[in-house]
């Protein structure tokens, strides 16, 4: 049975569910029982720090230009207790360096926290603080003034993680047991730099409850430690170093994975896709990322990553994507690809920016391996490589098929309804093309609309966008007029 809700619960939805915060400060006003569920609301997140340091009285702030808020004498107890009524409400704090237009506010510090750290040395600010993320971009000393027990949620896209005695990185041991998600990017230094990498992950190593991680990179201790949780559902990171271990890596609950691997440690990510048991896994999506590489992925390492999955036969979502592609450029074809194509639970597909070379007999091997496809996005590489005609099998194989990517040829002439069967057996939503030239014709817009009545057409070429534009009002209008002859007329 369902209980009835307590008075103090139906106010404090009714407070929640107010956007205005004029509103509930004007509830806060209206009577005892507003206050404190109005209050609540009110400082349930906070998008900057300032308004809590504005909370002690201006004799103890210093007189700083506007935009830096600094304490210059010890609160009293009466004070403190002040702050306190109102910051423990605070359960999320977003703190993001702003962005001026005025150079002289580009020396934006904030809350000056060395003063806080003077006068309220053992104070915790925000004690029932469960999301902190920020990306500020001076020293992180003062972060562990908000990262404590009970944190569950920690975002942090700058941070100096070198020093593991620093009072931020202590504290962080503190939350291994409430921390569930984690996402910390070392921005201004190299993200190769082993004394960055090495802290990063002893950090990570000491969580025990985590349930997303998102990092820049790993050494692979850390990955295995992390394969030992019963709580991780998603994880992101980048592969670095190899080494050459065959234990499985089990993910009892893992749902989704991101891994990127740069050109020197491609074997990497093979070894560890190899080694990755993980029963509960619907997404995975791979990065080729070449870095100062001039190399885009070659054909053997295509079939070598691709075969370290097929393994995953739970797989619902699958993408491989390539950072930069730089030349020369060795295209992949389907052979390559062959391990994936046995993975028959595939439902997204994405191998947008593979190159990837198809022949007109490869898509009906595609459509008969996946045929509960809803998304597949086959490259944009080679221009023209397919005809309408070749993406029949789609229609016959794939009913579920809404979005479709595919290098394109279509006839700069063609006879209207000459592909009856085709314009009603793919009902697709969108379509991506790098066709070019004729394709984007006044014609060609007649082709499409009677081809795909509900797709909109997309583009790889960001130089072809007018024309894109140009063919999707073409397409509706020639349908609209079409309508009213057949309906109206």
């Amino acid at each position: 049975m369902h209980r009835c809700l307590c008075i103090t619960e139906v106010l404090r939805v009714i407070a929640y569910s107010v956007d205005d915060n004029d509103v509930l400060f004007s509830m806060s006003l209206t009577c005892r029982a507003f206050l404190e569920p109005a209050l609540d609301a009110l400082w349930y997140e906070l998008s900057d720090p300032d308004p809590l340091i504005e909370l002690f009285p201006k004799s103890k702030r210093g007189a700083e230009p506007k935009g830096h808020l600094t304490l210059i004498d010890t609160p009293t107890e009466e004070e403190w207790a002040r702050f306190e009524y109102y910051a423990r409400r605070v359960r999320i704090l977003r703190y993001w360096t702003p962005i001026y237009d005025s150079p002289e506010l580009d020396d934006w510090l904030g809350v000056d926290w060395d003063s806080v750290l003077q006068y309220c040395p053992e104070k915790q600010l925000l004690p029932r603080l469960h999301t902190f993320e920020s990306d500020f971009q001076l020293i992180s000393d003062w972060y562990y003034l908000f990262i404590q027990p009970p944190l569950r949620h920690l975002t942090l896209t700058y941070w100096e993680l070198l020093d593991p005695e620093i009072p931020s990185v202590e504290a962080l041991h503190k939350c291994a047991q409430t921390l569930e998600s984690l996402e910390v990017h070392i921005i201004g230094w190299d993200v190769s730099d082993p004394q960055a990498i090495s802290s990063l992950s002893h950090v990570v190593s000491q969580m025990r409850a985590l349930k997303i991680v998102n990092v820049d990179n790993l050494l692979p201790q850390a990955v295995a430690h992390l394969a030992g949780l019963h709580t991780l559902r998603e994880l992101h990171f980048s592969v670095e170093t190899l080494d050459g271990a065959s234990t499985p890596l089990p993910f009892p609950v893992l749902e989704r994975l991101q891994v990127k691997a740069h050109t020197p440690n491609v074997n990497a990510l093979t070894c560890i896709l190899r080694r990755l048991q993980a029963p509960a896994l619907r997404a995975l999506e791979l990065e080729y990322d070449p870095g100062q590489d001039s190399h885009s992925p070659t054909a053997a390492y295509v079939r070598s990553t691709f075969g370290a999955v097929e393994h995953l036969v739970q797989l619902h979502k699958f993408s491989f994507g390539v950072r930069t592609r730089r030349e020369p450029v060795e295209a992949s074809r389907i052979d390559d690809i062959a391990s994936l194509l046995t993975l028959r639970s595939l439902e997204h597909i994405d191998l947008d920016t593979l190159p990837l070379v198809l022949a007109p007999a490869d898509i009906d091997r595609i459509a008969r391996a996946w045929p509960h496809a809803t998304t597949l996005l086959l490259g944009n590489w080679a221009d023209g490589t397919l005809q309408l005609p070749d993406l029949l099998p789609l229609a016959k194989s794939c009913p579920r098929l809404r979005t479709l990517g595919v290098p394109l040829a279509i006839p700069e002439t063609f006879k209207l309804g000459a592909l009856p069967e085709f314009g009603t057996g793919l009902p697709l939503r969108e379509l991506r093309t790098s066709a070019d030239g004729p394709a984007f014709s006044e014609d060609a817009a007649v082709f499409l609309a009677c081809t795909f009545p509900c797709a909109q057409l997309q583009t790889w070429n960001q130089d072809d966008q007018d024309a894109v534009q140009r063919i999707n009002k073409t397409a509706r209008e020639f349908l609209q007029a079409t309508i009213k002859r057949k309906y109206v007329a």
